[in-house]
């Protein structure tokens, strides 16, 4: 599942991630989900949302600059990811719980052994 290979990997960086909100989290971090994979010729593709939480709309917008540099030149480094583009990133407060959030997307491209899983 490629959203827990990316929660570990930004755990891994010192970054607070997870899947969905923990009841109990820190000022700042981030959730990881995932809008849409591909799959050809046993390359799998994804697209990655990483929406960045903190207390002040600048702690947020400086956790998603730190994560987008993270996924970008350090990612496709980890295990079995080959590529990583950011199509987009934008703050978007979340209005039902007034939360201050930016949200990242990207594409990921790796491999995963699908008969193994």
């Amino acid at each position: 599942m490629i959203e827990k290979t990316i929660v570990n990997f930004l755990n891994s960086q010192g970054v607070e991630a997870y899947v969905s909100i923990p009841e109990e989290h820190g000022d700042a971090f981030a959730i990881v989900g995932m809008t849409g994979a591909s799959l050809e010729d046993h390359i799998s593709g994804a697209r990655i949302t990483v929406q960045s939480y903190g207390t002040r709309q600048v702690q947020a917008g400086e956790l998603n600059d730190r994560i987008i540099g993270l996924m970008v030149y350090k990612l496709p480094e980890w295990e079995n990811i080959s590529k990583v583009k950011l199509e987009t990133s934008y703050p978007q407060t979340d209005l039902r719980t007034k939360q201050y959030r930016y949200q990242a997307v990207f594409y990921v491209t790796y491999m995963e052994d699908y008969l193994n899983v």
